[in-house]
């Protein structure tokens, strides 16, 4: 089997100096990708109220319920009126206000947020989330697995075709702007 060299990952590559057990594996993936889940209905959801937190959350599109999703993991939060989570730290996250209003202490620092708005939590970083209202504050929160962090830079960098995977086929019928574009057409 051959190797990358960590120092060459800038130079373009041609498709036959990529092991062909790259290919072989992401072949494997995609199949299991196509059998995954595809719906979970709310019923389903099961929340989770963790004995040191006063906020559930629940595991929506994440391989305990049946998802083959290497890439993320997608859960809810809920957090009741006055009560917060508690604090810990994990990967980087990505959260979407869903509902409420509170604040999160991110780094000693105080952030405050409300429905609509997003927030960005640094990998390995402590945290903790507040609702300060008289409702219920829910969120959703997304957060990558550990080998998609620079996976696109890698693919790029071995020169592998992201054309195929990363491309919007047609716009809407009612859209009247540019036409639609390969990402990282630059690569």
């Amino acid at each position: 089997m051959s190797y990358v060299d960590i120092r060459d990952l800038g130079k373009k590559r041609s498709s036959s100096e990529i092991p062909p057990e790259i290919f072989d594996l992401y072949k494997k993936i995609m199949e299991q990708k196509k059998n995954s889940r595809i719906l979970i209905k709310s019923s389903e959801i099961k929340w989770i109220e963790k004995g040191r937190q006063v906020a559930k959350s629940a595991k929506v599109i994440d391989p305990e319920n049946g998802f083959t999703n290497s890439i993320v993991n997608i859960g809810l939060g809920e957090i009741p009126p006055h009560g917060h989570t508690g604090k810990h730290k994990h990967t980087e996250a990505y959260i979407y206000i869903v509902k409420g209003k509170g604040y999160s202490i991110i780094n000693e620092k105080r952030y405050d947020w409300e429905a609509g708005d997003f927030l960005y939590i640094p990998p390995d970083t402590y945290h903790q989330h507040f609702n300060d209202s008289d409702e219920p504050a829910v969120y959703l929160r997304v957060i990558p697995g550990p080998l998609i962090v620079n996976l696109m830079a890698i693919l790029a960098a071995l020169n592998v075709n992201l054309e195929g995977m990363l491309h919007q086929a047609e716009t809407a019928p009612e859209y009247a702007g540019p036409k639609p574009k390969v990402y990282f057409d630059e690569l």
